[in-house]
């Protein structure tokens, strides 16, 4: 039995410290706040069909004052979207139709950091070692449906670098791709971003595409 026992302990020893590795490395947060350039891919089913729809957009993510921006260009529309965490709302806005969807968010906590249940992959490098990150993957909770996910960031700063969600949200099975480039450690015009339009008291959806945009767009962790 005493050999057993010794057999065990390094065993012990190497999952403790595996486990604090991984707790360490959950506690990197993003900058308060700061703008950054995002590519995505979207991919559902339903019924046995496939929808993808690809965009970009520019990004403002305002930790401090508890809400986030984006301006997207997708399928020839260009589109807004605001989310306020302090009223609990988001506005999904598009641009070229000037219509407006105010709806209620699932959750008034603005998540600021890799999230707590997050696991470390491990680290990574882009280019000949000029650039350091670490990547972790996590589950999020999104309106009752439970998605999978993995998430990169940069060393020190925590500067977000790709992120994928993958899983059944609204009953579609859902994949969506991210990545980021350009980080600004700064809000240069919060107003591009934040103001909302006066026609979002009128008006409502009436594509697939939009109602997409307006489903997924909160599902990230910003």
């Amino acid at each position: 039995m005493k050999a057993v026992i010794m057999d065990i302990k390094p065993v012990l020893f190497l999952l403790l410290v595996a486990a604090a590795l991984s707790e360490a490395h959950t506690k990197c947060c993003f900058p308060d706040q700061f703008e950054i350039d995002e590519g995505q891919i979207v991919g559902f089913v339903q019924s046995g069909q496939g929808t993808a729809v690809t965009q970009s957009a520019q990004a403002a993510f305002d930790y401090t004052n508890r809400r986030t921006g984006a301006l997207l260009q997708s399928s020839g529309f260009r589109y807004q979207t605001i989310t306020d965490y302090n009223k609990g709302v988001m506005y999904t806005i598009n641009l070229t139709l000037k219509t407006c969807q105010k709806t209620a968010l699932p959750s008034r906590t603005m998540d600021h950091c890799v999230p707590s249940n997050a696991t470390y992959d491990g680290p990574f490098y882009l280019g000949e070692y000029k650039l350091d990150g670490d990547s972790f993957s996590f589950s999020v909770n999104a309106e009752g449906d439970v998605l999978k996910g993995t998430l990169s960031v940069t060393q020190g700063e925590c500067v977000p670098v790709g992120e994928t969600l993958f899983g059944t949200f609204r009953g579609r099975q859902t994949l969506i791709l991210a990545g980021y480039v350009n980080f600004s450690p700064y809000i240069k015009d919060p107003s591009k971003y934040f103001n909302v339009p006066n026609y979002c008291s009128t008006g409502s959806f009436s594509s697939e595409l939009d109602e997409a945009l307006a489903h997924v767009t909160h599902t990230f962790l910003f």
